[in-house]
């Protein structure tokens, strides 16, 4: 009676892990694929896409629906802190310490250009609404603010990078608040 009750206890169990195992379909699995600590994950406008930033140096663009890795972006030499897809989620800014941004265009996968003047980390760029130009602050004391089209420097904006953790362009393209 009690080997057939551990028989019982044991398929019992089995099957329970079989059903429980098969039926958890995991569609998006973070942070697979990174080597090292993700430092963000977001969804582009759309909700159809994630992009995972990790310490890896590296980003990582993934399909929602399928939960698939679409591109693997290398191309910073250190830990990437930020990024932030385009309003028409066509183009993705990341912000890296390695003391550059990088423009890169979603549909390809493709590197498009890099911000690299600042002197020190990267830990945050922006989009404007009109997509027309990119706000990068770096630990150096200097916001710059960049043409898209053209992947130049504007203007030069002298910050206290302790007290900004973030910044906004207005949707005129204006005006920056924080």
């Amino acid at each position: 009676m009690r080997i057939l009750q551990k028989h019982i206890s044991i398929t019992f169990l089995f099957c329970c892990f079989s059903f429980f195992s098969y039926s958890q379909d995991i569609k998006l699995g973070l942070p697979l694929g990174h080597t090292d600590d993700v430092t963000l994950a977001k969804f582009s406008p759309d909700g159809s896409l994630v992009i995972s930033a990790s310490q890896d140096h590296t980003l990582k663009l993934w399909d929602v629906s399928s939960g698939k890795l679409l591109y693997n972006l290398i191309g910073h030499t250190w830990f990437v802190e930020s990024a932030e897809f385009s309003p028409n989620g066509s183009l993705l800014i990341s912000a890296s310490d390695d003391g550059t941004a990088k423009l890169w265009d979603v549909l390809s996968g493709k590197l498009l250009f890099s911000l690299d003047v600042h002197k020190d980390g990267v830990y945050y760029a922006e989009f404007s609404p009109d997509e027309e130009s990119i706000i990068t602050l770096s630990r150096d004391g200097i916001a710059k603010l960049w043409s898209v089209s053209k992947g130049k420097l504007n203007q030069n904006i002298q910050i206290q990078p302790s007290e900004i953790e973030t910044i906004e362009i207005s949707p005129d393209g204006k005006l920056i608040a924080n």
